[in-house]
């Protein structure tokens, strides 16, 4: 049994001991609600244009690719903030 039927009998057993108008009711709430991520919550404030023509890069920026991690990393490790 793969777990796609596995998943089916589950929801057809939950069916049938719940019935349709559970199930509908159920189907009307949607998704479960989550919690919000840290970006989200903190969102991280916008470079102005000379910061940007300089090249910084802002620590509060989560989206950063691997290449700008490791330039930071590199740059925070010569000034001696990082271990290595």
């Amino acid at each position: 049994m793969t777990k796609a039927d596995a998943g089916r009998l589950g929801g057809l057993q939950t069916y049938l001991r719940h019935g349709r108008s559970e199930m509908a009711r159920r189907g009307r709430l949607g998704g479960r609600p989550r919690s919000k991520t840290y970006s989200e919550l903190f969102p991280a404030p916008a470079a102005n244009n000379e910061e940007k023509e300089a090249g910084i890069i802002s620590t509060l920026n989560l989206d950063l690719s691997l290449k700008e991690l490791r330039e930071l990393w590199k740059i925070k490790r010569e000034e001696g903030l990082a271990p290595g």
